[in-house]
């Protein structure tokens, strides 16, 4: 049972050590072959070829997106407050949330211009933030025995080696798709106020699969999981974010050329 929980220190400064042997092997499955990303990644001047699909989001489809990126803040909310009365210490992920108000208020704000489309990515981000927080809080709840609980804790996971084999391959996936995103957003001579939040957001991706990497050294497999796939809904916040201004010239960096959908998840 991990007993360590990580603060916003840790956080700024993530560790990138080497992982596990048995992980490091996976790195050459045939998931990398099999990413369709990676044939685009290796063209930056591929992006510009990439046109976008026609919108068809309605004022009803934002409206209920902005209603989840709503519940979800207040979710977190929610979570925080418990963790104060219980006497826990703070994770220490307010960027995060931060972000999460502010991509819901952006969301409002497009939405109030009818700009349904750009209102429902951020909308999106927001949500899919405050998603990564509640991944990320519930494992500090659970990493001490000790803490108060409402309920009995949850039985161990036992972890196997196709599981290193396997979150090497999700960890390969997220990086992926942040390489992407950092070749969309940096595309240009100067960056617009939407592609530099597109890259903060990713940075904190980008943090914890620092810290990620650290325990799947250590064969911390359950922590690495959560980590992972908090990372990985993350760095979907920042793709929207990315999306979403360069759905305003008419194209999607995500959108391989030659397709007529987008392959990333």
């Amino acid at each position: 049972m991990e007993r360590q929980l990580y603060s916003s220190k840790e956080l700024e400064q993530p560790t990138h050590s080497a992982i596990s042997q048995a992980a490091a092997n996976a790195g050459s499955i045939e998931c990398q072959r099999e990413d369709p990303v990676r044939p685009f990644l290796g063209s930056t001047a591929a992006l510009p070829r990439a046109v976008a699909t026609q919108s068809r989001t309605t004022r009803n489809d934002t409206a209920m997106r902005i209603g989840q990126a709503y519940d979800g803040i207040h979710r977190i909310q929610a979570i925080l407050a418990y963790i104060r009365i219980m006497n826990i210490n703070n994770p220490g992920f307010s960027p995060i949330l931060d972000e999460a108000k502010h991509t819901y208020g952006q969301a409002l704000a497009l939405y109030e211009a009818r700009d349904f489309e750009g209102a429902l990515e951020f909308a999106a981000a927001s949500r899919e933030l405050s998603q990564a927080l509640e991944i990320v809080i519930s494992r500090v709840l659970r990493s001490d025995s000790l803490y108060p609980t409402l309920v009995l804790m949850p039985p161990e996971h036992e972890t196997s080696i196709n599981d290193s084999i396997r979150m090497q391959q999700e960890l390969n996936r997220v990086e992926c798709l942040l390489s992407l995103i950092h070749r969309a957003a940096e595309n240009g001579s100067s960056l617009s106020e939407d592609q530099s939040q597109a890259l903060n957001i990713a940075s904190s991706s980008e943090r914890l699969l620092g810290m990620a990497r650290h325990l799947l050294r250590f064969a911390e497999m359950q922590g690495a999981i959560d980590l992972i796939h908090a990372a990985a809904v993350i760095a979907r916040a920042a793709k929207h974010v990315c999306r979403r201004w360069y759905a305003t010239q008419g194209i999607d960096p995500f959108l391989p050329p030659g397709t007529s959908s987008c392959n990333v998840r």
